[in-house]
């Protein structure tokens, strides 16, 4: 996310102000005209080009359109529902030969083990061998309800643990029923003392009906957004934010998805919330039917300028994202409505966010510097000489321009334009912001001989730039990577 939104402040920047540095260097020689003595530039700047020079984890793609956008994704937690159901140890002393006893845990109907043991406890008082057969008609594996047999060779306190890892467990009206016997070899019935049988260290791997309401914390977290604070005066607004949460939930039962808090955080550390009413509400989950467990159901949720303070947020350049999500179960509280947990059941959130390149932009400024060398020209007196620069633009960005003349110490020797910086238009769209047709700008600025002898010593252009969308910013515009602005500017010297 850090990368994602330095991604989006740097391609709002760097698609406002056409780099001249990168394309000096691949210039080819031109095919001039006649009337130029001296070509300085003449290239072809790319959106695409810049696009790779800033986008180096891949985050740019385009719409069904066509038109560009940053998009991002990332796993903001899951949570792992195999705990939902938790059985306590329980010690269960036997009052009689046979006992029923209330399941700990009230609307489970049945359930499937992947660890645990029934434990037991008595003592015999005689001398005489016997045998003791215990019965748990609620455990079955194999269709077959749990009978183990025991051989007690005398008097003595007995202890042992029965492993019910993979029984099935039915609880259809609630309770355990458990049992006992005791007998001589011959048949004959004995007593017992002390019996006692208890519940240890069970662990669901399948568990159906009613769970209960229970607040799951599913994830919470925050993160830092290391984005450069815009010029005072400048503005960059994207008009098409979206953030889209996509809920995997298999869990086999009724499920809420409850925003704690979701909030943006500016420079001022003034937080924003970005919790739309249906996240205030809550989200119901879709959830897997029996049919279906093992797999999850998608629920998607989609935050946008129309309910939630989304684009403001982006334009303010965020500092900080936090976040807090639980999920209920069974949120009407209904317990005929029955579900099912795996102990693989998890509840995943993902955060999907998509910036669209269209919005508008205002006051940005831009400074990028390229070598040249005047030095070709004539080193006897000059009278005048004229620079022609000729631009051919299919942004949709207009500028106001000024270049400076640099010596080799990065010293200023003179500017391009006396009177100021020279406004050159962006191309002109349509009614989606799409750029239909460039501007073009033919420039002449002619120097006298006293400038020339300064120029002689240049060895670098510093460009200058404040751009904005069309019309000084209030006209929105989109970006497509076929955009690309022409320039060429040359020098004729001696006239």
């Amino acid at each position: 996310m850090k990368f994602f939104l330095q991604t989006t402040m740097g391609l709002c920047l760097l698609l406002s102000a056409c780099s001249l540095a990168e394309e000096a260097s691949r210039i080819q020689t031109p095919d001039w005209d006649p009337v130029f003595a001296l070509p300085l530039v003449e290239t072809q700047i790319r959106l695409q080009d810049i696009i790779s020079q800033v986008d180096t984890a891949g985050l740019l793609t385009t719409d069904s359109r066509g038109a560009l956008m940053l998009a991002y994704e990332t796993d903001l937690g899951y949570l792992s529902a195999g705990n939902l159901v938790v059985i306590p140890a329980l010690s269960i002393p036997m009052p009689d030969v046979s006992f029923s006893i209330p399941f700990p845990v009230t609307g489970l109907q049945q359930m499937r083990l992947s660890s645990g043991t029934l434990g037991y406890r008595f003592s015999h008082t005689g001398t005489e061998p016997i045998q003791v057969v215990m019965g748990f008609d609620n455990a079955v594996l194999g269709q077959k309800p749990l009978v183990q047999v025991i051989d007690i060779p005398g008097r003595g306190t007995y202890t042992g643990e029965l492993d019910l890892q993979g029984y099935a467990i039915y609880l259809t009206d609630g309770t355990l029923d458990l049992r006992y016997n005791a007998h001589l070899m011959d048949g004959s019935v004995v007593q017992v003392e002390d019996f006692q049988y208890s519940l240890q260290d069970w662990t669901v791997q399948y568990a159906e009906g009613y769970l209960g309401q229970q607040v799951l914390d599913l994830t919470s977290g925050d993160v830092q957004l290391d984005i450069p604070t815009l010029p005072e005066g400048a503005f960059i607004g994207l008009l098409a934010p979206t953030f889209s949460f996509r809920v995997r939930n298999s869990l086999g039962l009724p499920c809420m998805l409850q925003a704690v808090q979701f909030d943006a955080v500016d420079a001022q550390g003034v937080s924003t919330s970005l919790l739309s009413p249906e996240l205030q509400a809550g989200i119901p989950l879709a959830y897997p039917d029996l049919q279906a467990s093992g797999t999850y159901a998608l629920t998607t949720l989609t935050l946008d300028t129309s309910n939630t303070r989304l684009g403001d947020v982006i334009s303010a350049m965020p500092r900080r994202l936090i976040w807090n999500f639980d999920a209920l179960t069974h949120p009407d509280g209904d317990e005929t409505h029955t579900g099912f947990v795996l102990d693989t059941s998890r509840i995943g959130i993902t955060l999907r966010a998509e910036l669209p390149l269209y919005g508008k932009a205002g006051q940005i400024p831009f400074q990028q510097s390229f070598d040249m060398d005047l030095s070709e020209l004539e080193t006897g007196p000059l009278e005048t000489a004229d620079l022609k620069l000729w631009i051919d633009n299919g942004f949709p960005l207009e500028s106001a321009v000024q270049a400076y003349f640099l010596d080799e110490t990065g010293q200023v020797l003179d500017s391009l334009f006396e009177d100021g910086a020279t406004w050159i238009g962006g191309a002109a769209v349509d009614v989606s912001g799409r750029a239909v047709a460039p501007t073009q700008t033919d420039l002449h600025i002619r120097l006298n001989a006293q400038r020339v002898a300064v120029l002689r010593g240049a060895r670098q252009i510093a460009v200058r730039c404040l751009f904005a969308t069309s019309e000084g910013g209030t006209i929105p515009v989109a970006m497509y990577a076929d955009y690309q602005i022409g320039i060429r500017l040359g020098v004729l010297a001696g006239l």
